[in-house]
């Protein structure tokens, strides 16, 4: 009795031989009548909510027949008027024969809690509404923005070609300022556009070879890797459920930053490493574990047997702090603030959310003058993380 009002619930027992019904103290406490009073089917009936008693009565009678209590919700009205809502579960007895004899039971008060719930379920309403306009503004906003700023940067870098010699050492200055600043923006607003675009609700998962995806990014990139003189070597990457699209934008922007944040003092170098790892092998991380734990299943259950592929990329620039490392992944971060080094912040941010897309993560390790290296740990197969994040 003590551990049921402590879970604001009561027990019930019907009688189906004598057709008495005996409640207890909690359950009298919830309905908010006396314990003396006498109570039946009919009392429990018509405290039920009026629009509820007709499917009540069907659910009783439903089980009866069948001999199998299902478990369900319904809503009551006690005795001071006020309305609370109640989880009944229970089960049906039967003696040698196969004939019931008992129907027991509890009934649980989870008003507050179902209230909690249709909150919550309202307040994420309201926020993927909020978050779709967000997204919605932020593609057509840098859309827009898009023309006008090409404009600006076509007509200034014709005038900086055709009368830089007339202009004055001021004048060549503040133009140059402009094409600078134009391309700038220019890159800023394809970024916040490829950022937008990864937060779409609807992602497609298809088998990828990252071997095909890897060489599709090198070849873009193919001109900057020359200029540069890059050195690239790579593992056999294998083939595992993803986005093309998005795994592509991972690893562009991965080797984009090893590229824009070489040391000039020496060739660069990139290596990209692949190995396949099981659960028991990862990191301790929240990044992985809350898809695990949004379905309430302890995390063990699966971890061992899931398999993940573990890309290590690592190149020889100039690196950062480590104490820095957590900021790297952030909206418009930027440790490296020198004019001569270019970028939004947003590059590494765009991988983050791609490898939690995947439900994967992404981590990052350095040392000052040493180079820089990111992990990106990403499950084979996306089959039972799809489960657990959306349960059946």
């Amino acid at each position: 009795n003590e551990a049921q009002e402590l879970a604001n619930m009561g027990h019930w027992e019907w009688n189906i031989v004598t057709n008495d019904i005996k409640w207890s103290k909690g359950l009298y406490k919830i309905y908010g009548i006396a314990e003396n009073v006498q109570v039946n089917y009919t009392t429990y009936l018509n405290m039920t909510h009026p629009e509820d008693k007709a499917h009540v009565d069907n659910i009783i009678k439903e089980n009866v027949q069948l001999k199998k209590f299902n478990e369900f919700h319904h809503r009551i009205i006690t005795a001071t008027g006020e309305m609370k809502i109640l989880h009944a579960k229970g089960e049906v007895l039967t003696d040698a024969n196969g004939n019931i004899t008992k129907l027991i039971g509890t009934g649980q008060d989870v008003t507050q809690f179902k209230k909690s719930e249709q909150e919550l379920k309202v307040k994420t309403s309201e926020l993927e509404a909020m978050n779709a306009e967000l997204q919605k503004f932020a593609y057509v906003a840098s859309h827009d923005l898009q023309e006008p700023l090409r404009k600006i940067t076509t007509f200034s870098s014709r005038l900086e070609m055709e009368y830089a010699e007339q202009l004055s050492g001021k004048g060549k200055e503040y133009l140059q300022k402009v094409v600078s600043a134009s391309s700038r923006m220019q890159k800023l607003i394809e970024d916040i556009l490829s950022f937008s675009m990864l937060s779409s609700l609807s992602l497609q998962m298809e088998k990828v070879d990252l071997n095909e995806i890897l060489l599709s990014v090198l070849s873009d990139m193919e001109i900057v890797i020359n200029q540069k003189n890059v050195k690239i070597q790579a593992d056999h990457l294998p083939v595992i459920d993803g986005n093309n699209s998005q795994l592509g934008q991972l690893f562009l922007n991965i080797v984009s930053n090893a590229i824009k944040f070489n040391d000039p003092e020496r060739p660069l170098e990139i290596n990209i490493k692949c190995s396949i790892i099981n659960g028991s092998q990862l990191p301790e991380s929240d990044i992985i574990r809350m898809h695990y734990t949004y379905a309430g299943l302890e995390n063990s259950r699966f971890w061992n047997n899931e398999q993940f592929c573990k890309i290590e990329i690592a190149d020889n620039g100039i690196g950062f702090d480590l104490t820095y490392a957590d900021k790297i992944f952030v909206l418009f971060q930027r440790l490296n603030t020198q004019a001569a080094v270019s970028g939004t912040g947003i590059g590494l941010t765009i991988c983050k959310k791609v490898t939690d897309n995947h439900h994967g993560q992404i981590l990052a390790n350095s040392e000052v003058g040493k180079g820089a290296t990111f992990t990106a740990i990403l499950p084979v197969s996306q089959q039972n993380f799809t489960k657990l994040v959306n349960p059946e």
